[in-house]
């Protein structure tokens, strides 16, 4: 960084390219032979070490001190920098009559600061003796004062006066006989004859506790302002704090922090932040809270550790603690609830209960001893008072349900009105639980239930019945399914353990379908499949993969109960074909008997069937009688009448010109 030089000259009077100007002088005062402006020449750098260039606005001050201090003489002048940063000023030219002509009378070092605009001030730079040719203006005067400035003016006889002049004509004045001014108050020039009166400063004590204060008489800190106070640059002090408190603004004491406008009137309360119009107003003994939004915290007295976010947040709170509060007037009126969270208008208004969210317009509003429950939507929990461990979903979710526990609502106007129950589930707008349920779950718009102990969808049940689509389900049963409300429409689906049918189905309450307790399957009008044989489910003989559906089978005579591959022409052993997708499979076995999948095959044995064929023994034409071939599991045309007893498996439905191939069979075991 280059600082300020002064530039050489020839003369003593050009010695620092020191040029007088030709001003007019007061005819008091002896004209001046030498000018008091000062050329300098420098650089300017950013704080970021890169040039300033182009125009720049500067400020140029004299000190007596290489560091800190209170400049002697100051200026501001916009100067033109090259690229690189450099530039020449003359000092002084800013005014008429130049620099002061004392500013180097008493000889002492003088060093010159440069502050650009925006940026810190540069490294300041000693003036050396040139700039001291100045003091040659002071050769002809006494302490920089023409003799004139001496001479005794003519005043009355009754009275004493001095005239003083400064290097300009001065009308001499006769200071007032009396002043009037009171201690403790800074002095003030009242007038142009030399009255003194107070000034708006006051000072109380002194040395290192003396207190200044601006429009007050009773300072309490170091510098008290009552009023308003504009700062145009940067107030700084350690740590960055203003007095002893973290940026702190305002009406402040006892360690409280205050941000905004007038209003705030905290007393004894302590270590609280407020942001905003009147935030922490009249807060007595509350502690450790941060309030942020007009009137934010307003008459909180002994509650703590609070934080509330939005207009009137924790308003009028008075022993709650640890809460967190955003929205508009969000735990207002909370008195003696704790650990609580709002989010929303009002949410948790005149809250007295402990552990709640809340979320939403009115959410939790009303509650009053209801604890650890949970709110989301508007009016979600609203007025609950003592019910606790509930949670709410929903505009009005919960609504009024006052003293419920252990209860959940999802849906607008879940649970509504809903009291005194425990354990209970409401999923769907307007579902309603009358008063003491227990263990239930309602499912359904404008669901109703009057009862305990059993699931209800979307209707109200009788006894021990649940019901979907009505409200009187069919006698006692455990399930009644219906389409429309009122009526079994087109059928529906029941259900007891203890007797009777385990299903049902009707069409206009007539039983069409039923399944009694047994497990016997009753149908009015049969059973349709798209698979068109009946099969029988068997044991095989070695790997159940090694069989494939088509194949023809027989018995097998080294086991019982197990069947194999057919293995020679005109087998009277011969008991059925694989099925590919039997109609209805039959099997000793237990329904879920896995063994029906692992090591079983189901053996059609009556109906329509694809069946693996071969015309080894000619083609085969459709109506053909067919019976086992020498090729393993393939049937072929029966042409030996005499061989065919007993060996027939069925008809062809499908020829079969020649090679194999799988076709139809119509399974007539003969």
């Amino acid at each position: 960084m280059r600082s300020p030089i002064l530039k050489p000259a020839l003369t003593f009077a050009a010695l620092l390219s020191v040029c007088w100007t030709a001003l007019a002088q007061p005819a008091a005062k002896t004209t001046s032979t030498v000018p008091r402006l000062v050329t300098i020449a420098g650089t300017l750098i950013r704080d970021t070490g890169r040039a300033l260039s182009g125009s720049v606005q500067v400020t140029f001050a004299v000190y007596a001190e290489q560091t800190g201090g209170t400049p002697l003489w100051e200026e501001v002048q916009t100067v033109q920098t090259d690229s690189s940063g450099g530039y020449t000023v003359t000092l002084g030219s800013t005014g008429n009559e130049g620099m002061p002509a004392g500013l180097f009378a008493s000889g002492k070092a003088r060093w010159l600061g440069t502050t650009p605009v925006g940026e810190t001030e540069q490294p300041r730079t000693p003036l050396v003796s040139v700039p001291y040719a100045l003091k040659a203006e002071d050769t002809e005067t006494v302490g920089g004062l023409p003799a004139s400035a001496f001479a005794l003016a003519v005043q009355p006889a009754s009275t004493e006066a001095i005239a003083i002049s400064s290097g300009k004509t001065t009308p001499a004045f006769t200071p007032a006989s009396t002043p009037n001014g009171t201690a403790g108050f800074v002095p003030l020039w009242t007038d142009g004859s030399g009255d003194l009166g107070n000034s708006s400063i006051f000072q109380s004590g002194a040395g290192s506790t003396a207190k200044i204060g601006i429009n007050t008489t009773t300072p309490v800190t170091a510098l008290d302002v009552k009023g308003a106070a504009t700062i145009r640059g940067t107030a700084s002090a350690t740590n960055y704090y203003i007095g002893s408190n973290a940026f702190a603004f305002g009406n402040v004491s006892t360690g409280n922090a205050f941000l905004g406008f007038a209003g705030n009137s905290t007393t004894t309360g302590k270590d609280n932040t407020g942001a905003g119009y009147a935030a922490l107003r009249q807060i007595t003994t509350s502690n450790d809270n941060t309030a942020t939004g007009a009137s934010a915290m307003f008459s909180n007295t002994t509650g703590y550790y609070n934080t509330a976010s939005g207009s009137s947040a924790l308003y009028q709170n008075t022993a709650g603690n640890n809460n967190t509060a955003a929205g508009y007037q969000s735990l207002s009126a909370n008195s003696s609830g704790s650990e609580n969270t709002a989010t929303g208008y009002q949410a948790l208004l005149a809250n007295t209960g402990s552990n709640n969210t809340a979320d939403g317009y009115q959410a939790l509003a009303g509650n009053t001893l209801a604890s650890f429950n949970t709110a989301a939507g508007e009016g979600a929990a609203y007025s609950i008072t003592t019910g606790s461990y509930n949670a709410a979903f929903g505009a009005s979710a919960l609504y009024y349900d006052v003293t419920s526990n252990y209860t959940t609502g999802l849906g607008a106007g879940s649970a509504s009105y809903s009291d005194a129950g425990f354990y209970n589930t409401f999923i769907g707008a307007g579902t309603e639980g009358a008063t003491s349920l227990v263990n239930d779950t309602v499912i359904g718009a404008e669901a109703f239930v009057g009862e305990s102990n059993a699931l209800i969808l979307g209707g109200t049940y009788n006894a021990a019945s649940v019901g979907i689509g009505t409200s009187t389900p069919y006698y006692d049963y455990a399930l009644d399914v219906e389409a429309s409300p009122g009526g079994a429409i087109n059928g529906g689906v029941v259900s007891n353990a203890t007797g009777g049918n385990i299903f049902l189905g009707m069409n206009g309450y007539v039983h069409q379908f039923r399944v009694d307790t047994n497990g016997v399957t009753y149908s009015v009008g049969g059973f349709q499949s798209n698979g068109a044989d009946f099969a029988e489910s068997l044991a095989v003989r070695g790997q159940r993969s090694l069989y494939v559906p088509g194949d023809v089978l027989e018995i097998d005579q080294s086991a019982n109960q197990h069947l194999t591959l057919s293995h020679h022409a005109y087998a009277t052993l011969v008991a059925g074909i694989y099925s590919t997708k039997p109609g209805l499979l039959a099997t000793p076995h237990n329904i879920d008997d896995p063994s029906v999948q692992s090591s079983e095959v189901p053996l059609a044995v009556v109906g329509v069937v694809p069946c693996k064929v071969t015309a080894e023994n000619g083609a085969i034409a459709r109506g053909d009688l067919l019976v086992t071939s020498s090729r393993p599991g393939y049937a072929m045309k029966g042409t030996n009448r005499q061989r065919m007893l007993g060996a027939v498996i069925g008809k062809a439905l499908e020829p079969l010109p020649k090679g194999i191939g799988m076709i139809q069979v119509l399974i007539t075991l003969q």
